[in-house]
């Protein structure tokens, strides 16, 4: 999947924590930005990626200590696509202040994860046990379908934002 289907799929997740956490239009929109920011980080290890394109020099460090580590042809959707990095991210929430942020970025991650394993690729979900990788669906990334996944999201998140703020108003009055 591409950064733009990532990125929806992190915010909706983060609209449905924030309707669920009740949390202000400040809190909202820091929970997106959070999720978004979750949801496009696994692919740092992806030289064409938005993600490793804004964080350059960090991002080569990072693949160039990766293909040290990582088996022969798990260099993308290696580390950072698997259930590792999950937890890796709730333990940084167990010991920060800014929990329901972490979580946000949580749910962008895992939204990520589970859009990679619609795609033909999947995810190694049971890395280091074993370098196989998982798929559910056989999506092309940037195919028409992806394409259909990603307007589906934008729509939801749509649908799910003018409730809340339906909702707001009513209550508001």
């Amino acid at each position: 999947m591409v950064g733009r289907t990532h990125v929806a799929a992190g915010i909706l997740a983060a609209s449905y924590l924030s309707g669920i956490l009740d949390l202000d239009a400040a809190d909202r929109f820091t929970c997106f930005v959070a999720a978004a920011c979750g949801s496009l980080y696994p692919d740092i290890d992806h030289p064409g990626s938005h993600v490793s394109q804004y964080l350059g020099p960090i991002s080569t460090i990072y693949n160039w200590a990766e293909r040290r580590v990582m088996p022969a042809g798990m260099q993308h959707r290696g580390i950072t696509h698997t259930p590792i990095l999950l937890v890796i991210l709730f333990l940084v929430g167990l010991f920060t202040e800014a929990d329901v942020y972490i979580l946000a970025a949580w749910l962008g991650t895992l939204s990520h994860l589970v859009l990679d394993t619609l795609t033909v690729s999947g995810i190694p979900v049971f890395w280091p046990l074993t370098a196989r990788r998982f798929r559910v669906l056989s999506i092309k990334t940037g195919s028409a379908q992806e394409n259909t996944v990603c307007a589906t999201l934008w729509f939801l998140i749509f649908l799910r934002e003018l409730a809340y703020y339906e909702y707001v108003v009513r209550h508001a009055l």
